[in-house]
């Protein structure tokens, strides 16, 4: 434990039609935490249906609710071949650009996930104040497989009283700022293949195998 620490953390999702139950509950576990929070409402569905803009208006009401700053960027693309994650993943690229406008540093911490993903209160403290060898950029240079930190969560339906059974999950993930595009110091990792979206081999290609370096300079893309 060290008070001195003081990380701060950045909260990043995707948000477009969920009911605003769920982020009344999300905001009453993490209220106050967060040094800001940025939501990305794209105009298409991941298979490119047309949506319209719901949330992009509400930041005020958003802020209040959780407590931190609070932007809902909007995402337009039109490219019709962009479809499926590939349009996920481009959308939450514009999360980075909002916290960079927020503020953000190398030393604080970037926390990615779906709207309808949650670390406890007490885990987020322990984020701010604990030494973890992840959020450690002397240790790892962002040149590690333990640069992104993971988390393991439970999987409940409407209420944590009706946890599902034998079923789990392993995000959201937070990195330190350092290694994160656009805050940090390090050059992005090399890609390949269509719209130069993958990593190239050696900084993350093929994080499965042992012993294969990556630059996580690339994971806050995902």
């Amino acid at each position: 434990y060290d008070a001195a620490l003081n990380r701060r953390i950045f909260y990043g999702a995707l948000i477009a039609d969920e009911p605003m139950e769920l982020h009344e509950a999300v905001a009453a576990e993490v209220r106050g935490v967060y040094a800001g929070a940025v939501f990305v409402e794209g105009n298409r569905t991941q298979n490119f249906t047309p949506r319209e803009f719901r949330r992009s208006r509400h930041s005020a009401a958003f802020a209040a609710l959780f407590g931190s700053p609070v932007r809902i960027l909007e995402y337009v693309d039109e490219d019709g071949s962009v479809r499926n994650l590939h349009r996920e993943h481009r959308q939450r690229s514009e999360i980075l650009r909002g916290w960079k406008e927020m503020g953000m540093r190398p030393e604080d911490v970037g926390l990615l996930a779906d709207a309808d993903e949650c670390p406890t209160r007490d885990f987020l403290r322990a984020i701010q104040t604990c030494d973890f060898d992840y959020l450690n950029h002397d240790l790892h240079h962002c040149r590690s497989r333990t640069v992104r930190l993971g988390t393991h969560t439970m999987v409940f339906e409407g209420s944590p009283e009706c946890i599902t059974d034998g079923r789990m999950w392993w995000h959201p993930d937070m990195v330190i700022g350092h290694c994160i595009e656009g805050i940090g110091g390090h050059p992005p990792a090399p890609r390949i293949g269509p719209d130069h979206f993958i990593r190239a081999p050696g900084f993350g290609k093929d994080c499965g195998r042992r012993g294969d370096p990556w630059d996580s300079k690339g994971e806050a893309n995902i």
